[in-house]
């Protein structure tokens, strides 16, 4: 398990401030008995609370408290009763005032203390409530913030990689283009060619629609074999081109009709033939032709 992952959560956090039910409590501390970086972790993060609980719990020094305590003595309500009632008795003709009058100084400042410093405990927890809530949702929205930044990325990445495959892809039709092109400006070449002889090649009684059209050249012997018009044949058939002359037969090659391009196609070169025939046959050829399923034939 990577632990740097798990760390970085912020579920320590949460342990440290009794913030996770019994169960994950439980899975914590068992990750820390496994883990030694677990177990630092959770050991940096209560030293680290027990450090900024200690700063907030130090209070006012002491010359503070003093301060406090006299200020709080200058304006209380008793001081002011006490003040008042010696002045009244220096200027009275006739005191009647007993001077047991003023019993109460010291209870009501001890009632009053209280009421007085109250108030710095109630901020002081304050604080430290706001302190621990920094303390322990810092490191998750941090978490949250890095796990966020990381799904970015990853689909950044996908993006690129579907991006690099396009581009692949459209290289690969460009190259298969370009064949084309070269394919077919070879074959305008070779068309060109004032000694290439045109042979249309009709259909037979087996496919009388059928049509085909052989571009000869005498020359050097090559022949173009255009199969436009021929229907397809089963996957376990293909078509044969044969040249026939003097009675003797000469295979010039297999081919399929599903050619997708529907280019022309270069067949086995012949110096002589007087009828050319296509015929369809198993899978690999045959040696001779099967005139029972003859297809088209040239005219002699």
């Amino acid at each position: 398990m990577d632990t740097e992952i798990y760390i970085s959560s912020g579920i320590l956090e949460l342990y440290c401030a009794g913030a996770l039910s019994e169960a994950e409590m439980r899975e914590v501390e068992r990750m820390a008995s496994q883990f030694a970086a677990v177990k630092k972790e959770i050991q940096a993060i209560e030293l680290a609370l027990w450090s900024f609980n200690d700063h907030i719990f130090a209070g006012p020094h002491d010359q503070l408290k003093t301060e406090l305590i006299a200020g709080i003595k200058l304006n209380s309500p008793n001081n002011i009763t006490e003040k008042t009632h010696e002045t009244a008795l220096n200027n009275a003709v006739e005191p009647e005032v007993p001077s047991t009058a003023i019993p109460i100084v010291s209870p009501v400042i001890k009632e009053i203390i209280p009421e007085q410093t109250e108030k710095p405990l109630k901020a002081s927890k304050k604080t430290i409530s706001v302190g621990v809530f920094l303390v322990i949702i810092l490191p998750i929205i941090l978490a949250f913030g890095a796990f966020c930044l990381w799904n970015n990325w990853d689909a950044l990445l996908q993006e690129l990689s579907a991006a690099k495959k396009t581009a692949a892809n459209a290289e690969k039709s460009r190259a298969q283009i370009d064949s084309n092109l070269k394919a077919t400006s070879q074959t305008l070449d070779t068309l060109r060619n004032p000694d290439l002889v045109k042979i249309t090649l009709s259909g037979m009684k087996f496919s009388p629609a059928a049509k085909a059209v052989i571009y000869w050249n005498k020359n050097t012997n090559q022949i173009l074999l255009d199969p436009a018009l021929i229907p397809l044949e089963d996957k376990d058939h293909c078509y044969q081109l044969w040249a026939m002359n003097k009675g003797e037969t000469l295979s010039l090659g297999t081919f399929s009709a599903t050619n997708k391009n529907k280019q022309m196609l270069p067949m086995k070169a012949t110096s002589k033939a007087s009828v050319f025939i296509i015929s369809l046959e198993p899978k690999n050829g045959s040696a001779i032709p099967n005139i029972a399923q003859l297809c088209l034939m040239s005219k002699e």
